[in-house]
């Protein structure tokens, strides 16, 4: 089937990104797909961002360009909506780039306009000259809202993502994102694209999962994603995205996506900031998933090199716990990798506190915890991912309902 060929509208909104601005606009004037809209929305830019947008502008037709006062990146994508022509709208932003043929893609799978959706399943990440290559579970294809949704839902934390959550590598019937935006509260830090988006999914009839994409998402330190905020803040933002994504999705489909989005609150503070799970969940302990818990001053012996392994590693660094020892059962192919570990019963010498079992597989947890005890470790000391994690969250809803209450 021939493409629609419709008019894109691509909203790209600004805050002080003058170091990587002009690489991002001209990646979208280069496109090979002409039939855009280019909507520049500076949001209070105190850097030369808004003279670099005006210049652009000068030079390309298809620009526009909005200046209003700072209000967050949501304030801005939704200003960026209201001035939006096209039949289609898709998001940049204003510190990445875009390969030459990435709207193309988008406009060649609008082949009827029953289309809401055009999703890709990669996307590159840009983070100190290395790029690395993101790719999504779900299988390509068409999809109502309703089933992408519950093909999503089967995620696990550890395991890979079924869809990106970003706004930028999608495509949205316009219509569609005008019910939805004005829905998402601006005050928003965290995640504001994934209430978009899965509003966007519960209420799509159609969606199109493409396999390759072109985006090249910049990782950098000073983004607003890695910002130290308080708890109290912190607490207040899971709310705001809570109470977002009810009043978009009906009953339904909130049912579905609800363990899901708790999901994603773990997710995100497992891997940016576990020290909320600490002062929330633990009381200042550590290591909230396992049974029994530990202690900051505990030494630790890390059994599992996989990816649980590896992320609790990085975990236990970040918050200084001292690791004695770091073992797999196949140590031999993990250092072949570069992975440092060594044999399973090279910790038996040392001291220790506690044997952290770092493997999502109940039954072989189970095992390694039984071969540990036979060596004279006891039940006391052996921590294991608790019964049904990562799947239950209701520890994580729970303690967040309890602190909103009080």
């Amino acid at each position: 089937m021939e493409s629609l060929n419709p008019l894109i509208s691509i909203i790209v909104p600004i805050y002080n990104a003058e170091p990587y601005l002009p690489e991002c606009i001209e990646s979208i004037c280069k496109q090979t797909y002409q039939k855009l809209e280019i909507i520049l929305v500076d949001d209070g830019s105190t850097d030369r961002s808004f003279e670099i947008c005006s210049r652009y502008k000068e030079q390309d037709s298809r620009i526009k360009l909005l200046h209003q006062d700072n209000g967050g990146h949501t304030s801005a994508r939704k200003a960026g909506l209201r001035m939006a022509s096209g039949e289609y709208v898709g998001f940049i932003d204003a510190d990445d780039w875009i390969d030459a043929d990435y709207y193309e893609k988008f406009a060649e799978a609008v082949t009827d306009e029953s289309i809401d959706m055009v999703c890709v399943q990669s996307t590159f990440l840009e983070h100190l000259e290395i790029t690395r290559q993101m790719k999504y579970g779900c299988p390509v294809g068409v999809y109502t809202g309703k089933a992408l949704l519950r093909c999503v839902a089967k995620e696990r934390l550890f395991a890979p993502k079924e869809l990106s959550r970003s706004l930028w590598s999608k495509l949205f019937k316009k219509e569609l994102l005008a019910e939805i935006m004005p829905l998402v509260d601006d005050r928003i830090l965290v995640s504001e694209d994934s209430v978009a988006v899965f509003g966007a999914v519960s209420r799509a009839d159609k969606v199109v999962l493409l396999e390759r994409g072109g985006y090249h998402y910049r990782q950098w330190d000073a983004s607003v994603t890695h910002r130290k905020r308080e708890i109290l803040e912190k607490l207040l933002d899971i709310r705001l995205r809570m109470e977002s994504c009810q009043r978009i999705m009906d009953t339904e489909s909130w049912d579905v996506y609800e363990t899901l989005f708790w999901l994603d609150v773990k997710r995100y503070y497992w891997n940016k900031d576990m020290t909320f799970f600490d002062d929330i969940f633990t009381n200042g302990g550590v290591l909230a998933p396992f049974s029994g818990g530990a202690k900051r001053s505990d030494r630790i012996v890390l059994y599992g090199a996989g990816d649980c392994g590896k992320k609790l590693r990085e975990y236990l660094e970040q918050q200084q716990v001292e690791i004695v020892a770091w073992v797999d059962a196949d140590w031999q192919n993990r250092r072949a990798q570069g992975v440092l570990v060594d044999a399973i019963d090279s910790f038996l010498t040392k001291e220790f506190d506690k044997v952290v079992v770092a493997v999502l597989d109940e039954r072989v947890s189970k095992q390694i915890a039984s071969w540990i005890k036979e060596q004279g470790i006891p039940d006391d000391k052996i921590l294991r991912l608790s019964d049904g994690f990562p799947d239950d969250v209701e520890s994580i809803k729970n303690a967040c309902i309890k602190a909103w209450e009080r």
